[in-house]
């Protein structure tokens, strides 16, 4: 009992990314026991991982929402206030810094994180298959 209320504890460190030696020190447990139970649990971790990954970008999604929005309205009014300048005056190439700059931002604002989860029964399947693969022996 005491050890499932320990190896629930590494699974919460590791999914928030604290090292073995952080985890060791913080619950008991030998580096060599959590070594072992990172290859043991590496599909709980990931998922737990990807639960709180949802979490966090939930929780700034409206934050990241409205940063998109500010940038795209500043980007609409650099590109009008660009169609009535002529190219040749000096302070376009100030607007067509910003315009790229403003680009790269909306760009780097959207990002690109998918997460996935696993029900404890997908978990116990790649756990199967990656055995089976670990059992195969190459021949030379």
């Amino acid at each position: 009992m005491k050890d499932t209320i320990k190896q629930r504890d590494f699974i919460e460190l590791r999914a928030k990314n604290k090292s073995l030696q952080t985890i060791s020190k913080e619950i008991g447990v030998s580096k060599p026991t959590l070594i072992k139970w990172n290859k043991d649990f590496k599909y709980e971790v990931k998922n737990l991982n990807n639960i709180e990954r949802e979490a966090l970008n939930e929780e700034y999604k409206l934050s990241m929402e409205q940063r998109i929005e500010y940038l795209g309205n500043l980007q609409k009014k650099v590109l009008s206030e660009l169609e009535k300048r002529d190219l040749t005056d000096v302070k376009t190439d100030k607007l067509l810094e910003m315009l790229i700059k403003t680009s790269d931002k909306l760009q780097e604002a959207k990002g690109d994180f998918y997460p996935s989860f696993n029900t404890s029964e997908e978990i116990e399947k790649q756990k199967l298959q990656d055995k089976r693969w670990e059992s195969i022996e190459l021949i030379p």
